[in-house]
């Protein structure tokens, strides 16, 4: 079987969002194995790194975190799955297809 990327764009009002739209420069990938979150937040500005990375303490509760490099940071959590459940709609593509290729996904519920 080929291997594939999929990419999910979403947007579920949820405090991730939130940072995100404040601090555009911000990236934020996260991992769930429904016990942990791990979420490796990164920026190219360093002064909107270190005012995101404060927020993001003040909203959830931090169990460990590590610095990956001068612009990104690891942070682990206890999972927020059944905290922050929702309604999404997202948008599906496959790694290197064009963007006329992208197509609209079905919406989904998460928790």
């Amino acid at each position: 079987m080929p291997a594939f990327e999929v990419q999910l764009k979403t947007h579920i009002d949820n405090p991730i969002d939130r940072l995100t739209e404040k601090f555009p420069s911000l990236r934020i990938w996260t991992w769930c194995n429904f016990i942990q979150d791990v979420h490796e937040l990164e920026s190219d500005d360093p002064a909107e790194l270190r005012s995101a990375l404060d927020e993001f303490r003040g909203i959830y509760k931090i169990l460990d975190e590590a610095e990956v490099s001068t612009n990104a940071r690891m942070m682990t959590q206890n999972c927020i799955c059944t905290k922050e459940t929702t309604r999404a709609q997202g948008v599906m593509s496959t790694a290197g297809s064009s963007p006329s290729a992208t197509r609209p996904y079905r919406s989904y519920s998460i928790g």
